[in-house]
């Protein structure tokens, strides 16, 4: 990591004992908004929701910003796919959960944040369930987040194979990169089960 422009606020994380995390979240949201905005205040969202909640806006503040910049067009669908699926599953778990907190959606998606507000209180659901099927190919909900996720992770890796079949040669590395992801995902699951996995399945791949 010699030069990078990370080293400086990262070496904030380890220079000082007496730094906590979130001095060293505020030092590094500080230097990150003057490269990209939206990663200002990182300490507050800490305080308020945990390091999950760091992880969400980090992701949220990325994906919004690829989705605003011009891509090949390939490349731009899987984005959209993904913002749309993220939102999709936000609003289900709060619904779900019935949660009080406001969801946070990530803008950029097929499905316009405003949208996705509406749907807030289970208004909608025939318009919601139709957006999830056409991002699942299924045209049964899933009962729990969980198991929309996994439909979710189905439908994409259909997409991506797809994809793949495109002659820019765009798709076949989209496909490559999901295929590690998902691989990371299935051992990093199967490590917060306390399980053991020497393969990965095909189903959780392929499916």
């Amino acid at each position: 990591m010699e030069g990078s422009l990370l080293v400086t606020p990262l070496l904030l994380l380890v220079a000082d004992d007496r730094i906590g995390t979130k001095e060293a979240l505020e030092r590094i949201g500080r230097f990150m908004q003057r490269i990209l905005p939206g990663f200002g205040h990182l300490e507050d969202v800490y305080l308020t929701g945990g390091i999950g909640a760091v992880e969400g806006r980090i992701l949220n503040v990325t994906l919004g910003l690829i989705a605003a910049h011009s891509l090949q067009p390939g490349l731009q669908t899987f984005f959209i796919r993904l913002i749309d699926m993220l939102n999709l599953l936000t609003l289900f778990r709060h619904q779900r959960w019935r949660s009080e907190t406001v969801p946070s959606f990530v803008p950029g998606g097929r499905i316009s944040t405003k949208r996705l507000n509406s749907w807030q209180g289970g208004r909608g659901a025939a318009e919601r369930d139709a957006c999830v099927a056409a991002l699942t190919g299924s045209g049964a909900l899933p009962e729990s987040p969980s198991e929309l996720e996994e439909e979710f992770m189905r439908g994409m890796t259909r997409f991506c194979r797809r994809l793949s079949r495109d002659p820019d040669g765009i798709g076949l590395l989209v496909e490559y990169l999901w295929s590690l992801y998902l691989e990371a995902r299935y051992w990093r699951l199967s490590v917060k089960q306390g399980g053991v996995v020497r393969t990965i399945p095909g189903e959780e791949l392929m499916a």
